[in-house]
């Protein structure tokens, strides 16, 4: 599971973190209901959390706006939660 983040809030951020381009990347995303996951690129972030001292850098998928991520604009995957 990967961490995203809606494209509509990534709009909202300030300041908002360069759009990278997921040309580097073959990825194809499929929701839980089989639809497939549309994305705009990548950020990348530095995240810490209250658990650890250290900081990471992590990658957030920029994704297309739909209904569900209308109300819930991130998902935590297990690339943030392994780390």
């Amino acid at each position: 599971m990967v961490t995203t983040l809606s494209e509509s809030y990534y709009n909202t951020m300030d300041p908002k973190p360069e759009l990278l381009p997921l040309t580097d990347f073959k990825i194809q995303l499929t929701g839980a209901n089989g639809t497939a996951i549309i994305y705009t690129g990548y950020i990348e972030v530095a995240v810490k959390l209250p658990c650890s001292s250290r900081q990471s850098q992590m990658l957030v998928l920029i994704v297309k706006d739909t209904e569900y991520n209308s109300k819930v604009p991130a998902i935590v995957g297990t690339n943030l939660l392994r780390e």
